[in-house]
C-alpha cells in the first residue's frame, strides 16, 4: 500500500513538475517579448533625446512635441547629464534571475 502510494505521489509531482515548466517557458518567452520592448523604447527614447525633445509617450506609438527648453527636474538630470533621467533607472529586482534571492 506505501508503494503504491508513493509511486503515485511521485507520478503527481512528476506531472506538476511539467506544468510548472511549461509555465516557466511561457514566463520566459513573455518576459523576452517584454525586455525586447523596453529595449526598443529606450533606443527611441534616447535616438529622440538626441534629435530634439520629442519623446515617445507609454500609452501611444506617437511622439508627444514638449517645449525646446529644457526643464529642471530633479538633481539626477544634472548629475547624470541626461535629457530625460527616468532612461538611467535600474530595475533591480525585476529579473527573474534575481527572483528568490
Amino acid at each position: 500500500m506505501k508503494l503504491k502510494n508513493a509511486s503515485d505521489h511521485i507520478s503527481r509531482l512528476e506531472e506538476r513538475d511539467r506544468e510548472l515548466q511549461t509555465t516557466y517557458a511561457n514566463l520566459r518567452q513573455r518576459y523576452g517579448e517584454l525586455f525586447g520592448a523596453h529595449v526598443e523604447l529606450t533606443e527611441r527614447l534616447r535616438t529622440s533625446a538626441a534629435d530634439g525633445d520629442n519623446i515617445p509617450t507609454s500609452s501611444s506609438t506617437k511622439f508627444k512635441v514638449h517645449s525646446s527648453e529644457p526643464e529642471a527636474c530633479s538633481s539626477t538630470t544634472t548629475a547624470v547629464g541626461a535629457v530625460n533621467p527616468l532612461m538611467f533607472i535600474s530595475h533591480k529586482g525585476d529579473s527573474p534571475y534575481d527572483w528568490g534571492n
